[in-house]
């Protein structure tokens, strides 16, 4: 009986750039857009070297209470180099997906001098070539302070 590694170790450089505009009002509305560029590099243990990608990630919400942000938020992802090395048996084209769903930001403790924050968002993929298509649930906790 032997086990297999199901996931190798690779490192990634990453090219980040973002920001987020929060209207001035009571109940204000905020935009977000992050864009990242990912260059891998090889997999360690084999002959393989995954493509580099470009990223967008992108969200409009409005807080509807003095603790409650709903919103709708998103992706893209576009393969934009080719998979590398004589390990990789795969198929060749390089892949693209993009997702889109709700999200919830509950601030559970806010407090002057720190603010506790559980965020849940759920984006359903679409437009998905070569890569795997479903759903994506993330639950966050965040502490500021």
């Amino acid at each position: 009986f032997s086990i297999i590694p199901f996931v190798r170790a690779f490192l990634v450089a990453l090219l980040t750039l973002g920001g987020t505009y929060l209207q001035d009002a009571p109940r204000p509305w905020h935009f977000t857009l992050q864009g990242r560029y990912e260059i891998p590099m090889e997999i360690q243990g084999t002959d393989i070297r995954p493509g580099q990608a470009f990223l967008i990630e992108y969200g409009v919400g409005k807080q509807i209470s003095d603790r409650i942000d709903l919103g709708l938020v998103g992706y893209g992802a576009w393969q934009t180099t080719d998979i590398k090395g004589s390990d990789f048996k795969g198929d060749p084209r390089n892949y693209r997906y993009m997702g889109l769903g709700p999200e919830i930001q509950f601030k559970a403790i806010q407090r002057k001098d720190w603010l506790l924050m559980v965020t849940l968002r759920s984006y359903l993929d679409f437009d998905v070539r070569n890569a795997p298509r479903g759903n994506l649930t993330i639950l966050s906790i965040a502490a500021a302070f």
